[in-house]
């Protein structure tokens, strides 16, 4: 293709003498189709091309194959990337890697795979590829993929801190559960209650605690509850550790007597008042 979009042919015998400028003008549609084209001898115009019809191309090129986010670890070897896109225009092509192009512009054919082989010396983390696809109108299609550089790393994570189990009497809340983990690598972690999921994959630092507070109202419920958290690093080897929180029955509560006093047993008064009574009958009758 020609940098200015025309050229123009000498004759071999020349053009003889010429005592006028000649100038060529050419314009563009905004898609970079040539449009017009004048010849001009001094103020003779001697040649007009000009587009009649001109098809607008709105259709962007479909991509029908493409690579997926994958995962490889540091000193890898043979990595590439494979695209197929189609268009009846087919132009050219750009990749980048995060921001920096590491394929520039590119002529592509339809239906042919586009392969880009990654270099090696890549060290760990995520990098983002991305394939822009432009036909000769300039409709762009683009697709992108994340390629995750680990370290290798057969290490578990290491619980160098972790909770008691727990019996409180119902209505008693616990205190917080505190585990700490150790690895080169941190990931995420997880908590369980019986089995159920009850904190979803959250980051973890090295050495800094993970608290986690009792849900409110499962103090009152009389059993056992257990509580399993599991670390796991950035390669995705794991630690895990189980706690259980044992809920017993409220203790009853007695009443204690009070003290009495002694020599007035209940049966004592009662045969104290009754002897009493006849008396004061006896009495009353003698005093008639």
């Amino acid at each position: 293709a020609l940098a200015d979009g025309y050229s123009i042919y000498v004759p071999i015998a020349g053009f003889e003498n010429n005592t006028k400028t000649i100038t060529i003008n050419a314009t563009y549609t905004s898609t970079g189709v040539l449009n017009k084209t004048t010849f001009e001898y001094g103020a003779d115009l001697l040649y007009t091309y000009e587009l009649d019809i001109y098809s607008v191309d709105g259709a962007a090129p479909v991509i029908i194959d493409s690579p997926s986010d994958f995962t490889v670890f540091e000193g890898y070897t043979g990595e590439s990337l494979s695209w197929t896109a189609t268009d009846a225009y087919a132009g050219n092509y750009t990749i980048t890697r995060d921001v920096t192009t590491v394929v520039t512009t590119t002529n592509w054919t339809s239906g042919t795979p586009v392969v880009y082989n990654i270099p090696g010396g890549l060290i760990q983390g995520v990098y983002e590829f991305t394939i822009n696809f432009k036909d000769t109108s300039l409709n762009p299609t683009t697709h992108s993929l994340n390629m995750t550089v680990l370290i290798p790393d057969t290490t578990d994570p290491v619980i160098t801190s972790s909770p008691a189990d727990v019996v409180v009497e119902s209505g008693v809340y616990p205190a917080d559960f505190s585990w700490t983990a150790t690895d080169a690598n941190p990931g995420t972690y997880t908590i369980s209650r019986n089995g159920t999921i009850v904190v979803g994959a959250t980051s973890w630092t090295s050495g800094s605690p993970v608290n986690y507070s009792i849900e409110g109202g499962l103090q009152y419920i009389v059993g056992v509850t257990t509580y399993e958290i599991t670390f796991s690093d950035f390669i995705g080897n794991s630690v895990s550790d189980t706690v259980t929180m044992t809920v017993n029955p409220m203790t009853p509560t007695t009443t204690t007597p009070p003290p009495r006093i002694p020599g007035f047993e209940p049966l004592i008064v009662i045969g104290i008042f009754v002897i009493g009574s006849i008396s004061l009958l006896a009495w009353k009758k003698k005093k008639k």
